[in-house]
């Protein structure tokens, strides 16, 4: 993981991912069993008809990354796209999942995304194409698009250039008309029998009347008449499911009678049918609800509901139940809040309700009544955001958020009091969008509630709340400017009207800011003067989270002890004040810490800590980092296993969360690991794929540091030229930036292009130039790289550094030397070449001592045993079996006959070799298949019986 700084802590507002769907509570253990990779509940119904529709639909996406499913409303495009969805989860479930996102309240591009990243839990810091990328094989259902399809027809090219694994089904009523799109388009169920039975559309009306409480019998004659009613239905299987709730009331025959009196729609006859079978205290519940933007709960209706005008003390549970058995809204049971229900309007039932709430009067009371629970409820989950319960806080605002953001708009010119709702409901969503994004909703509420604060001359309690909170926006793109700008406002108004509680909160967030710019010192100032302020006041809480932030301060700084007494000092505090989100953070910033320090064993019971509050408070870009970091530990403390299977488990959660700096920066120590346990070629591999991601997101220190590493390996593989050029790249890579800690680990891993060069220089004979290399390799290990104070001094990256070289210094006289650049032909090798040889022939002298390409020069590896011995055999297999390869494990027992070593050890014996053939010419004849290597068998070879 990346750690050229400790995490800094957030100043009024979170600025980690917390909670978001994707993954389970932790395990009693503390241990994730897996990851959760789907949102899609079972259907509350059975699942009638539409088999030749679904394997259409399956054939269309095993076909095409993106799949519009069509047509009208009520067709049942959402239950047809997630029913295949189920059916295909098992597809997907190793890799990225199955997801159901809910776009019916998106409008614009910001309310797209915000919908995809919080349903799948990612980050928009990377970008939510890069993040679909790296999770692989995904299936995504994009339902209900109608009001948003201009914003997704731009965002879609876009993702699904970035993540060509991902599957898309989108559910609209008419196509989106993008390149590559695939269109099923959906129909009315079947009305006409076929094989002698009844119509899909028949079964489907009989299954929901009888779930609805019905006695129906199919008989000939009530089968004519369900017939007749499906026909005029149109087949839709919404309308047929809104009228047959009304089995129960009504028989066939009356429901013909109604539906032949509403002068409409199939569908809106059906809503209209269904209206009129409710009782008065039933329309108005209906007909309250159609203010709910998305999904609801029974506390949420009970707050709105208001049906005190109805005699016999009707409940709001019984008329949800009721409305629900009528087909009027759908329920489903969750795994938050204990199993609660929670109920969703159809676009056309909630189109009908909205209709008659303004006919008969009383939608501006009931908004009002939805904008005050969701202010009031959304500001205690905001709060408890800041206490033992992130998560829970969390999980609650995305559910809840396109509620919120209706209670915001609509409240806005609804005079003073209606302005105060929208600034509640905004700062509400704060914490939300400030741990997942994306920044630019959060910079639209509350630029529209700093502007009706100003306008309706509210509270100034809520202008310093929101210039906090704008203040950490600002901050959070990179804008320190506005930010300090923002903060500085706010600090004006906690001095002259706040308590000075808030003058310590606003002082902290200056700090914060100055931290980020790279202000250490004036970080410093300002955060001693808000921990004064705290510890005047009393106030515990400020105490603690301040202590945390001049305990990142003095790490920068180099006090590492003072640093580790500050984190320890602000634990206790956090405990004592049950604000887990910031013991969390700071339990991770101290494993930072003691890593840095070298105390391995300290640094490793941090991490278990942190990953264990992590998991409590849902943080998993952090639970990420303290993986990476846990692999660190055990890499030093060479628990290879472990750090194996660590470096794996973080990478898979970077993935998951879209965090493309930390899977960079993962894949980096994972090559080292790999090179160190002797995988050279899995290190290169892991070595490519970081500086890739590297590049891709800037961070130029870690990409010098990868760059060392793999000079490394080139070195070992005796590459001169490629390390040397390497190590260039890495030394640009840091030119302007200043990074002790990356430019002493660069210096150490120089160290092994001063082996090679030894190697080299012992190869031909130059025994004094060779030990003086030794010895400036060894010298690197023992020079004073990094300023006496600061922690780049004793950090794990110039410490792996290190040992990979002292590893290669003790390696050194037990290894073989390394090949002798190519060399001219020497006279005795000019009189052993034949004079008849073919000019385009590869001669190849026996025991292998020396090659002549075609056309070229005599080049010796005398000097190098194993190297004759693998072109010896190349050259035999070649003359009898031309084009059939020779295997590594082949290779292996003729270069180095009788040696035992491990199967990775000997594969990466035969890559070097194999590497230096080919750099000493053979590259062109020289073929890697398969099932091994061979000489090319379409250039002729003489072999020369004795040299």
């Amino acid at each position: 993981m990346n750690r050229r700084e400790p995490p800094v802590q957030p100043a009024a507002t979170a600025t980690t991912t917390q909670g978001a769907p994707g993954l389970p509570p932790p395990s009693g253990s503390g241990v994730r069993e897996r990851l959760t990779r789907t949102n899609l509940a079972h259907g509350p119904t059975r699942f009638v008809g539409r088999r030749r529709e679904l394997s259409e639909l399956r054939t269309l996406v095993a076909e095409h990354p993106l799949v519009t499913v069509t047509g009208p409303g009520g067709a049942g495009k959402s239950r047809l796209a997630c029913e295949l969805a189920r059916l295909l989860l098992d597809e997907y479930v190793e890799q990225g999942g199955a997801w159901r996102v809910d776009l019916e309240e998106a409008r614009d591009l910001d309310a797209v995304s915000a919908a995809v990243a919080w349903t799948l839990g990612i980050g928009f810091g990377a970008g939510i194409g890069q993040a679909l990328s790296a999770r692989g094989a995904t299936l995504l259902v994009l339902d209900g698009v109608d009001g948003c399809v201009g914003a997704l027809s731009r965002l879609l090219p876009e993702w699904t250039a970035a993540a060509p694994g991902v599957r898309w089904i989108v559910t609209a009523r008419a196509p989106l008309g993008l390149e590559r799109e695939a269109r099923l388009d959906l129909g009315a169920l079947a009305t006409v029998a076929s094989s002698g039975g009844a119509p899909d559309a028949v079964w489907l009306f009989v299954d929901r009347a009888r779930g609805a409480g019905s006695e129906l019998v199919l008989d000939g004659r009530s089968e004519r008449e369900i017939l007749e009613l499906v026909r005029r239905l149109e087949g839709l299987p919404l309308a047929i499911e809104l009228v047959a709730a009304s089995a129960g009331a009504f028989t066939p025959a009356q429901l013909l009678e109604m539906e032949a009196r509403v002068k409409s729609s199939s569908l809106r006859a059906a809503v209209a049918i269904a209206w009129d079978a409710l009782e008065s205290w039933q329309r108005d519940a209906l007909a309250q609800a159609s203010v709910f933007a998305g999904g609801f709960d029974v506390e949420a209706a009970e707050a709105v509901l208001d049906l005190r005008a109805h005699p016999g003390n009707r409940t709001t549970r019984e008329a949800l139940e009721s409305l629900r058995r009528h087909a009027l809204l759908g329920a489903t049971l969750g795994v938050e809040e204990r199993g609660a229900p929670r109920f969703v309007m159809s676009g056309p039932v909630r189109e009908h309700a909205r209709e008659r709430l303004l006919e008969v009067g009383g939608r501006d009371a009931a908004v009002a009544r939805h904008a005050t629970h969701y202010a009031r409820a959304g500001m205690d989950r905001a709060r408890r955001h800041d206490g033992p319960e992130p998560r829970a806080a969390l999980a609650w605002l995305t559910r809840e958020s396109d509620n919120l953001i209706a209670a915001h708009r609509r409240m806005l010119l609804r005079g003073r009091d209606g302005a105060t709702l929208a600034v509640q409901a905004a700062l509400a969503l704060d914490p939300l969008l400030a741990c997942e994004g994306p920044g630019s909703l959060r910079l639209t509420l509350l630029d529209a509630a700093l502007s009706v604060i100003d306008k309706e001359a509210l509270d100034p309690e809520l202008r310093l709340r929101v210039l906090e909170a704008r203040s950490d926006t600002h901050r959070m793109l990179g804008r320190g400017q506005e930010a300090a700008l923002d903060a500085q406002a706010a600090l004006t108004i906690a001095t002259e009207r706040g308590p000075r509680a808030a003058v310590a909160r606003v002082l902290r967030g200056l700090a914060t800011i100055a931290m980020q710019q790279g202000k250490v010192a004036e970080c410093r100032g300002l955060g001693e003067r808000a921990l004064a302020i705290a510890r005047e006041g009393g106030d515990r809480l400020e105490e603690g989270r301040t202590l945390g932030l001049l305990g990142s301060a003095s790490a920068l700084e180099g006090r590492i002890e003072d640093a580790t007494r500050e984190f320890e000092a602000a634990l206790s505090l956090h405990q004592e004040t049950s604000d887990l989100r910031h013991e969390a953070m700071d339990t991770g910033n101290l494993a930072v810490v003691e890593h840095d320090a070298g105390r391995l064993d300290e640094a490793r019971a941090a991490c278990n800590r942190a990953l264990f509050l992590y998991r409590l408070s849902g943080d998993r870009r952090l639970e990420a980092e303290a993986n990476g970091l846990l692999a660190t530990v055990a890499h030093e403390q060479q628990q290879f296993e472990e750090a194996r299977e660590l470096y794996e488990q973080a990478l898979l959660l970077a993935r998951h969360v879209g965090s493309r700096r930390a899977e960079g920066a993962l894949l980096g120590y994972q090559g080292m690991l790999l090179a160190e346990t002797g995988d050279l070629e899995g290190a290169r591999a892991a070595y490519g794929r970081a500086l890739t991601i590297l590049r891709e997101s800037r961070d130029r220190s870690t990409e010098a540091l990868v760059l060392g590493a793999l000079s490394a390996v080139e070195a070992r593989e005796g590459s001169l030229e490629s390390a040397r050029s390497t190590l260039g790249r890495a030394t640009e890579s840091l030119e302007g930036i200043v990074d002790p800690r990356a430019r002493a680990a660069l210096e150490v891993w120089r160290g092994h292009v001063d082996l090679l060069l030894a190697r080299i220089a012992h190869t031909e004979g130059d025994e004094g130039r060779a030990v003086m290399l030794r010895s400036a390799a060894q010298a690197r290990l023992d020079m004073k790289l990094v300023p006496e104070r600061g922690e780049c001094r004793r950090a794990a990256d110039v410490r792996l550094a290190r040992r990979a070289l002292e590893r290669a210094i003790e390696s050194g006289p037990r290894s073989e030397p390394a090949p002798p650049p190519r060399q001219e032909r020497s006279d005795g090798e000019a009189e052993a070449l034949p004079a008849d040889a073919p000019a385009d022939a590869l001669v190849v002298s026996a025991r292998g001592l020396w090659f002549r390409m075609p056309h070229g020069d005599v080049v010796s590896i005398a000097r190098w045993r194993p190297l004759q011995r693998l072109l010896e055999r190349l050259a035999e297999r070649r003359e009898t079996a031309p084009g059939e390869p020779l295997t590594v494990e082949a290779l292996i027992s003729a270069g180095w006959p009788g040696e035992r070593m491990l199967p990775k050890a000997g594969a990466t014996r035969v890559y070097t070799a194999i590497a230096t053939l080919r750099r000493l010419g053979l590259r062109e004849l020289l073929l890697k298949g398969d099932r091994g290597y061979m000489l090319r068998a379409d250039v002729p070879i003489t072999r020369v019986s004795r040299s």
